[in-house]
């Protein structure tokens, strides 16, 4: 038997439309998600996959449920476990550093679970995934296939597909180096001697000083295979997928599994991210604000770009992360002294930026030295090193594709840009790096 093959007519192309206006008020709800009806709709979906989770637990922010999880897992690690690691830290001395978090997240890593699994269950990474197509047949076979690509491929990649995804992927980034942070705050509650408390609590304010490192965000990623973080259910994603089923059900009317539909749609528009265990399922609220600039980055300044309800941010500045000291003050009040501390690249880049060259020039009382090209040798003539007593040098760059202007501290005993450059190339010349580029 052969199907029909029917066209798209404009009626059809209006009714999508109207469809994305509709969902997309589920990606952005206007008013908070609420716990009774997130919690329902957590119970109503495991119900539809043959699951019923005895604890649903709500948190404001993905924050709050990570704090949960982790002081829960600590708190029930095998007693023997948390004396050998304070035995270990205690004979480890008084100069603790970010190594030693990683002695931690390997140490506590496979602990936590095991530990894991008894306390919430397994996790259940497809359990609800099998919920994200609710169709039972298709709509290929009957309509023309050239139209209906198209009308796919936009229904399934709206302009905010993009920044929804970086959203998604900026905030599990930065949950991830904020959680080391978090497993060594909790683990103090399970040490007894008050030296090593100490200690940790030294090592807890350096990993959060460090979060933008890329050690930090190493550990982060590895300790997120631990717990659920990496299993994570992100319905603001969902919603995307969602204006196409609507869309195949209601207009092409496509079979489809009712219960799974709504349980679908129940999701989508009641819950933020969840993190589904066999025994407990966390479900979490979503962001109060989201602020995106014109090229759909995450931005705001002087203020958080996600916010949730229990206070819990992230600053973002054209979709580059933020710590608190730079994203809650506004570019143009950006101190240039900042970037004789900062080692991160990218926000070195990012406050050069803000500053502006010619600010940062003037208030550091700059000097040009000497110049090759695009980079230019500069001397803070007021600003003296501590350690040295000689003045701090930066070398400008000019990136040639984007006009980005970047600095980097050197040596102050260069007097050459040329010199500069082969420094920061480990020893290179321009010329010799430009051949084997």
């Amino acid at each position: 038997m052969f199907w029909k093959q029917s066209h798209l007519t404009q009626e059809h192309l209006k009714k999508a439309s109207k469809i994305e206006r509709q969902w997309k008020k589920y990606i952005f709800p206007q008013q908070p998600v609420k716990e009774q009806k997130s919690v329902e709709s957590i119970t109503k979906a495991y119900a539809t996959v043959g699951l019923s989770p005895s604890q649903v637990i709500f948190c404001e922010s993905p924050y709050a449920a990570l704090g949960y999880i982790l002081e829960q897992l600590v708190d029930d690690l095998d007693q023997q476990l948390i004396e050998k690691i304070e035995l270990y830290l205690s004979q480890y001395g008084p100069d603790l550093n970010s190594q030693l978090a990683q002695f931690l997240v390997h140490n506590l890593g496979i602990a936590i679970r095991k530990q894991s699994s008894q306390t919430f269950g397994e996790q259940q990474s497809d359990v609800l995934k099998t919920l994200k197509n609710p169709l039972m047949d298709y709509p290929e076979r009957r309509w023309s296939e050239e139209q209906l690509v198209r009308l796919k491929q936009r229904l399934q990649n709206p302009p905010l597909k993009r920044p929804l995804t970086e959203l998604v992927a900026k905030q599990v980034g930065r949950l991830n180096t904020q959680m080391v942070a978090c497993l060594v705050h909790t683990l103090q509650r399970r040490i007894t001697d008050k030296a090593v408390r100490s200690q940790l609590r030294k090592l807890e304010s350096l990993l959060k000083h460090q979060q933008f490192s890329r050690f930090v965000h190493r550990l982060g990623k590895q300790l997120s295979q631990y717990i659920a973080y990496n299993h994570c259910v992100h319905p603001e994603l969902w919603s995307i997928q969602g204006v196409w089923w609507e869309f195949c059900i209601t207009v092409l009317n496509c079979k489809y599994d009712a219960e799974k539909w709504a349980a679908f749609q129940s999701l989508t528009a009641q819950c933020g991210w969840i993190l589904p265990y066999t025994k407990v399922c966390f479900v979490c609220a979503r962001p109060i604000k989201l602020a995106f600039d014109t090229g759909e980055r995450l931005h705001a300044e002087g203020e958080f770009s996600v916010l949730y309800e229990d206070g819990y941010g992230l600053y973002f500045h054209h979709g580059v992360a933020l710590p608190q000291k730079y994203g809650q003050v506004k570019p143009e009040k950006w101190m240039p002294t900042w970037l004789l501390d900062e080692d991160n690249a990218e926000l070195r880049r990012i406050l050069i930026q803000g500053i502006g060259y010619d600010r940062m020039c003037s208030e550091l009382n700059a000097s040009e030295v000497d110049s090759w090209q695009d980079y230019t040798l500069l001397k803070l003539n007021e600003l003296v090193d501590d350690i040295d007593g000689q003045s701090i040098c930066l070398l400008k760059m000019i990136c040639p594709s984007t006009n980005f202007i970047h600095a980097i501290r050197v040596p102050p005993n260069l007097y050459s840009a040329r010199e500069a450059i082969r420094w920061v190339n480990w020893g290179i010349y321009p010329e010799q790096f430009e051949q084997q580029s």
